[in-house]
């Protein structure tokens, strides 16, 4: 009756298109809500071991933070085997994340890259380990030649710094010996 009151005219089934674009809807939702989910327990995990390396914190409270840091890490790896088995239905599927890599992960850019909105950039060149590693030495070595041009300006200052410093104490010792105050001899 409920199927002669909205008029439905074909049933769908699994060879249909709207079936096929709704079933990959959910699996894509499933996804993003499973890798949200990840992410939020890493970033709060991130969170409480910086709580825990800070200065200032008592023993109780770190006490306190280990035991959080053991439950969220039993958190993780629920939500990240939700992670995997959502990313395996995906198709094409997704890379299955293990568990010491999401541990070694210490920067948010590690995990923000695993979000893609509505399409898919885990194939794109920016997006691969290797070319990201790569990218981060190229940025890592330019900021090092920066470093090194701002160190020769410094160089030459603190040389010209000191070399003023040793002509006013010789400046100072020479009026010293001229006027004959026996702070000379100390200068010396």
């Amino acid at each position: 009756e409920a199927q002669l009151n909205i008029d439905v005219k074909k049933r769908w089934n699994s060879t249909n298109v709207e079936w096929q674009r709704t079933i990959k809807y959910i699996r894509e939702r499933s996804y993003h809500t499973a890798l949200a989910n990840l992410e939020r327990l890493v970033v709060q995990r991130l969170l409480e071991l910086t709580k825990a390396n800070m200065s200032g914190v008592c023993y109780k409270q770190r006490t306190q933070i280990a035991k959080a840091l053991k439950t969220r890490s039993a958190a993780i790896r629920t939500a990240l085997d939700k992670y995997n088995n959502a990313a395996s239905e995906l198709d094409p599927t997704a890379v299955p994340l293990e568990w010491a890599q999401v541990v070694s992960w210490t920067e948010l850019q590690d995990f923000t890259l695993l979000r893609f909105a509505r399409q898919d950039v885990r194939d794109r060149p920016w997006a691969q380990p290797a070319n990201r590693l790569i990218m981060n030495q190229y940025f890592k070595s330019v900021r090092a030649q920066e470093e090194l041009d701002r160190l020769e300006v410094e160089m030459g200052r603190l040389r010209a710094y000191v070399d003023h410093n040793d002509r006013e104490l010789e400046d100072a010792i020479t009026r010293a010996d001229a006027a004959q105050l026996p702070i000379a001899v100390e200068l010396r």
